[in-house]
């Protein structure tokens, strides 16, 4: 079985109403406050993680301790669109200091340098004036 925790920094954290943090909610166990290294970029109507362990920044987000991880990061990987032909995102898993255990994080893997990124790493600071943030929020992946 896979590690049950998740690090999620964007359309599923807790705080953004999104019918997918909403799922990840009712299959969650709880989740806490955490942050990884890294920066967090401005994809036009989502945000991209790029993990770097020796970054100056942080990204923030929450870890969540999936009720069954098989299941539910199967759910996700759907979501991230991890079988398109060039995907965006990989899961990974990846150290946290606030954790003993490594954590799953969707992190963005295709060039990112000429992408504007979210200042402070914090998406729910980020998304609640941006337009193509909030229609895809209410819509999701398929509106």
């Amino acid at each position: 079985m896979p590690t049950p925790l998740l690090f999620v920094y964007g359309s599923l954290l807790s705080e953004v109403p999104s019918g997918m943090s909403r799922f990840l909610g009712t299959h969650s166990q709880g989740f806490f406050p955490a942050f990884l290294p890294g920066i967090l970029y401005d994809l036009g109507y989502y945000p991209g993680f790029v993990f770097q362990q020796e970054a100056p920044g942080m990204v923030y987000g929450e870890i969540h301790h999936l009720r069954d991880p098989t299941r539910v990061l199967a759910e996700l990987d759907a979501y991230e669109c991890l079988d398109d032909d060039v995907p965006e995102y990989q899961r990974l898993l990846l150290p946290v200091e606030t954790s003993p255990t490594p954590v799953w994080a969707y992190v963005y893997v295709q060039p990112a340098a000429h992408l504007p990124e979210i200042v402070g790493g914090d998406y729910r600071t980020f998304f609640q004036n941006k337009e193509a943030h909030l229609n895809f929020i209410k819509q999701g992946r398929n509106g």
